[in-house]
């Protein structure tokens, strides 16, 4: 498998990907389904494109360890 480094990865914003978290967290949708993810982050005053879901999907764990340990710490 070809791991991508972080210079590789689309720098997606924290609030873009903490609009995906919300969705993902309320557990409303099968979050493949990224046209329903959209539609829910927008619902609830975000805004996601769904090349933006499949992003965070494909590097989701990039981005919950940038992103949600700055919460953290």
């Amino acid at each position: 498998m070809n791991k991508l480094v972080p210079d590789q990865i689309t720098a997606i914003a924290k609030g873009k990907f903490l609009a995906y978290e919300d969705v993902r967290q309320s557990g409303l949708t099968n979050m493949w389904d990224s046209r329903a993810v959209c539609m829910l982050a927008e619902m609830q005053g975000n805004k996601l494109t769904e090349d933006d879901v499949l992003d965070i999907i494909k590097n989701y764990n990039f981005y919950a360890e940038k992103y949600l340990s700055e919460d953290k710490g």
